[in-house]
């Protein structure tokens, strides 16, 4: 068995391995609009929203906002007329 293998083997089975890399979501669900979130949505038949006490989740939240804010680049500018005599 070559070392890279070997090193595979021992990092599937250590327990904590999969520790690093569980995805965190602040995002709760519910039937009933929370009372004091930081964001809600209402999508169906339930309402989804980031916790006002959540840091983490905010903050990640408030960066992609602001990454989406800077791709938006607004209305664009009909295009030029271009007139071409016939006569």
């Amino acid at each position: 068995m070559s070392a890279a293998a070997a090193r595979f083997r021992r990092l599937r089975r250590r327990p904590t391995a999969r520790r690093h890399f569980r995805p965190s979501s602040g995002f709760a669900r519910g039937a009933w609009r929370p009372g004091t979130p930081f964001v809600a949505v209402r999508y169906g038949d339930y309402w989804y929203w980031i916790d006002d006490g959540d840091l983490k989740s905010k903050g990640v939240f408030t960066f992609l906002l602001i990454l989406m804010t800077l791709a938006d680049t607004g209305e664009k500018p009909p295009p030029p007329v271009l007139t071409i005599p016939a006569n």
